[in-house]
């Protein structure tokens, strides 16, 4: 069972056991339900998210871990963003590598939760940063997620969140070409 986010409905996977792996995005639950190795691609592209804006706050650091899956231990849960962490630090973590993984690895509802999955992240801390929104932006747009679908995620996650006002219609610039 997952969402259609363009029409909010709830549908049934044609292939069993994909429903692991899907978000009601319009739930109140605090968890998401996929496998160990698609949350160690969310902790790394959390973790590179978290520090668009220069720093990794307590909050959205607390959201990666209120994420996980239900079935791990806090053990393996913070083993696995402490791993995360330290390749991070080393610059082993790449954007072009995780959305090469992602590609090539997961389907489009799958791709769906986990971008939904950064948005919690990036209003963890009761704030968005523009550095943050575009990141959000890139890695939808590199993941082939659809505009209608990065709509929804995107009006659901940010709906009480301070942000920095951004110009996203030019009709409100005025440009003097003299």
């Amino acid at each position: 069972r997952g969402i259609d986010i363009a029409h909010g409905q709830t549908i049934q996977n044609e292939k069993e056991g994909d429903d692991e792996n899907q978000i009601d995005i319009d739930s109140d639950e605090s968890t998401i339900s996929f496998h160990e190795d698609f949350y160690r691609i969310f902790v790394n592209c959390a973790l590179i998210l978290a520090n668009a804006d220069g720093q990794l706050t307590s909050e959205e650091e607390e959201s990666i871990t209120d994420l996980a899956p239900t079935y791990l231990n806090k053990n393996k849960i913070h083993g696995i963003l402490n791993v995360s962490k330290m390749e991070y630090q080393k610059n082993n973590i790449t954007f072009s590598a995780l959305v090469h993984e992602i590609n090539h690895i997961y389907k489009l509802d799958e791709k769906k939760s986990l971008l939904n999955s950064l948005y919690i992240v990036s209003v963890a801390d009761g704030k968005v940063d523009p550095e943050e929104l575009r990141f959000l932006e890139l890695i939808a747009d590199n993941i082939g997620v659809d505009f209608d679908s990065i709509k929804k995620i995107k009006e659901t996650n940010l709906v009480n969140v301070k942000h920095q006002k951004i110009i996203d219609d030019f009709s409100d610039l005025e440009i003097n070409f003299n």
